[in-house]
Formats: C-alpha cells, structure tokens, sequence
C-alpha cells in the first residue's frame, strides 16, 4: 500500500473509497465535511484489487498512476469543501471491501458513494457497501440521494434490540453535530406488526412506553437535541425509506436481529442503501 499524507494528522481518520465516478467525488466532498465538524483528518483511499483475479505488474503499475492522479483529484474537494483539512491519501492493491474493512479498525467512520464508474464499476462499487456493513469495525456511510439539506432532521431506525443503544449513542451525536432533530422510528417487522395489530392499543401503548424510556438517558445527554418518537405498526422499509425523504442522515443497524425474521433490518438494509433519498449510516452492533 502507498501512502501519502499530510503533516499533523492524528487521531481516528474519517476514511472514504473512491473510484473515480461522480458518487465518489460526492462521497469525498460530504466525509470532507464529517471530518471538518469533528475536527478529525480524512484518508482517501483508492482500492486497485479485484478479488480472485491476480494482476500483472504493468497493469499494477499503470493504475497507481491513474489512482495518484485521482487521489489528488479527491484532495482537491476535500479542501474546497473543508479548507486546512488533513488529507490522506491511499493506494491499496487489495479489493475495496478488503481493503475499507482493514482501514475500519483504526477509523473513526467509512463512507462510501452509492453506484461506480460505468457498468462494471456498478457492479463493483454496488457491491461494497454491503460487503463492508457486516464486516467493517466501524459505522460505514453510504452517501446517495439528496445531500447537504439544510434543516432537515437525522432518523433513526430502531428494532428493539440489544444493538438500540449503539444505535442510538451515534444518531444523537450525528443530529448534536448537525444541530439537528433527532427522529427515533421504530417500526415493527411485517409479522410483529400483524400481532401488534392483534393485540391492540394495549400492547401499542407499551411499545411506544419502551421507545420513550429508551431514549430518555440520551435526552438528558443531550438536552439541545430536540427528539420526535414515532412508533410505526407498517413494516421497516417502508417507514424508513419514507423518513429518507425528508431526513439528511439515515441511521440503522447491521440488522442482526433474528426476532425481525426474514423481513428485517438485514433485508431493509439492502433496499435502504439502494432506494433511499438521503445518505444512509449502518452502525455495527451486537443484535441478538
């Protein structure tokens, strides 16, 4: 691996792949801005390996010439958007997913764009982000849809379990940052809803007791962020896909859970960082 950076870069690193296509350069320009609000330096990393196929040293040679080229490319916006941020630039010979998921255990964030460059970086690129949600060490942002919005609250989407805490540590955080309102979905999987529904409003009220005492630890953390709960009986991806339409950040899990059965947050997260409206962060847990 290459690596060049610039002087003074320390602490965890906000690190963001690119390819060269157009998401990525929007990808840089909003990790640029995550590292600016925190104060931290940014790595831009460029990933030459396709996994399974071995290449040889010309064409080795000749694509860390086209990705130092990009790398400073990338630099360019980092500094436009977040001028005096300490930039870092990597070339790995290792595939995206490998090499993203290895920069994860010392980063603080990992973004990625949604889509690559042509056919075959679609193909390529489409594939990390859902290789990186169960494998990177830390949260992992998939930038899409409308950025920068100003105004617009961060959502997160809850399951009731064990990982909402995680969850919610990080979606706090990301709308104190923003200055933002934090809205907290928690939408019930398609056969939880259908008991839910069964049962009636008894069982409704205690659902949305639970959402409320969840977050009220957060709440007295963090004071200025104002909190909207919404206990949703539809399932997930339509709740959150519907929030991704007004929000400016979408938190979710790994989706780990075994209690969402088959119609859960794994599955939600697949339509999320392909359909949704705003860009999506999946934050690794510990779901049951």
């Amino acid at each position: 691996m290459i690596s060049q950076e610039s002087p003074g870069v320390v602490g965890p690193p906000v690190v963001v792949g690119i390819d060269g296509s157009d998401w990525a350069s929007r990808a840089v320009a909003w990790a640029a801005g995550e590292a600016a609000a925190r104060h931290a330096p940014l790595t831009v990393v460029h990933a030459t390996g396709v996994p399974g196929v071995a290449a040889r040293q010309d064409w080795l040679e000749a694509s860390h010439r086209d990705a130092r080229a990009m790398l400073d490319r990338a630099a360019e916006v980092a500094a436009r958007v977040a001028p005096g941020i300490r930039v870092r630039r990597k070339v790995s010979d290792a595939s995206p997913v490998e090499a993203l998921t290895e920069l994860s255990k010392t980063a603080r964030l990992v973004v990625v764009g949604c889509t690559g460059r042509g056919a075959v970086g679609d193909a390529l690129l489409g594939s990390v982000p859902l290789g990186l949600v169960g494998r990177s060490f830390r949260p992992v942002a998939v930038v899409r849809g409308r950025l920068a919005v100003v105004g617009a609250p961060v959502a997160v989407g809850l399951d009731g379990g064990t990982a909402d805490q995680d969850l919610l540590a990080v979606a706090f955080d990301e709308a104190a940052v923003r200055r933002a309102q934090l809205v907290v979905v928690h939408a019930l999987g398609d056969w939880e809803a259908a008991r839910a529904f069964n049962l009636g409003r008894t069982r409704e009220c205690a659902r949305e007791r639970a959402l409320a005492e969840s977050v009220s630890g957060w709440r007295e953390k963090y004071p200025d962020v104002p909190v909207q709960l919404v206990s949703a009986g539809m399932g997930p991806r339509h709740q959150l896909l519907r929030w991704s339409q007004v929000a400016c950040l979408l938190v979710v899990g790994t989706g780990r859970r075994a209690g969402l059965h088959g119609a859960g947050f794994g599955s939600v997260n697949h339509v999320l960082i392909h359909h949704a409206d705003c860009p999506v962060l999946v934050v690794p847990g510990t779901g049951a």
